[in-house]
């Protein structure tokens, strides 16, 4: 008899997710170097033109995950259209380029608009790629953890030609996006289920519940 891989059993999810950031921060080489598990050749790195997107499935403890994850232009012509893409992803990795104050300054403000611009929840990883560039380095780990702290998100540093943190990174982002939807479905089960006869109907909008009375 075939034995079946204990994946068979395994339940899966699905989610869009998107990299933001000043053009040539790295966020191609990000995807790239994390899709194929290889640093990616300069003849495959070419200028995103809008938003392009790969998909891959990643492995977590009880879930296997499937991650649709655009790649979008770091061209501020372009900002307005990458707004539409917003509401149709659960979270985020924001790249700068430790060598580039601007490229910091602007990932500060695509958080920003981030939280102005959708749920609070979001999932926002902060990335500071070329942290194999350590010789040119103008913002310090230290300055960018504050931020990240300041505002929730997760920090990793982030290097597409060693590999270091390329895969953590999406892996993480997957993980702490199940963990919340997880969490809200148990709270939303224990809401269901501690209903009784006088309730009828029980409305759940966002993270709160909010009970309708049905006669």
């Amino acid at each position: 008899m075939k034995r079946l891989s204990s994946l068979s059993f395994r339940r899966s999810s699905k989610y869009e997710v998107m990299l933001l950031g000043n053009a040539a921060v790295g966020k191609s080489s990000l995807l790239l170097r994390f899709a194929s598990d290889m640093a990616p050749s300069p003849s495959q790195i070419t200028p995103t033109i809008g938003a392009e997107f790969k998909v891959k499935t990643i492995s977590l403890p009880n879930r296997v995950v499937r991650l649709k994850i655009w790649d979008t232009s770091g061209q501020k012509r372009f900002k307005d259209v990458l707004s539409t893409y917003y509401y149709r992803c659960t979270g985020a990795i924001i790249v700068y380029d430790i060598q580039s104050r601007e490229s910091f300054e602007e990932a500060m403000d695509w958080v920003v608009e981030l939280r102005e611009k959708t749920s609070t929840g979001m999932v926002i990883v902060l990335a500071g790629n070329k942290a194999d560039m350590e010789a040119n380095r103008v913002i310090t780990k230290n300055e960018a953890e504050e931020f990240a702290a300041l505002h929730n998100l997760i920090f990793m540093e982030t290097s597409c030609v060693s590999g270091m943190n390329v895969h953590n990174c999406f892996v993480e982002l997957a993980n702490v996006i199940q963990s919340e939807v997880d969490e809200k479905d148990s709270r939303t089960k224990k809401v269901k289920g501690s209903s009784h006869g006088k309730w009828s109907c029980w409305c759940i909008t966002g993270s709160s519940p909010e009970l309708n009375k049905t006669k």
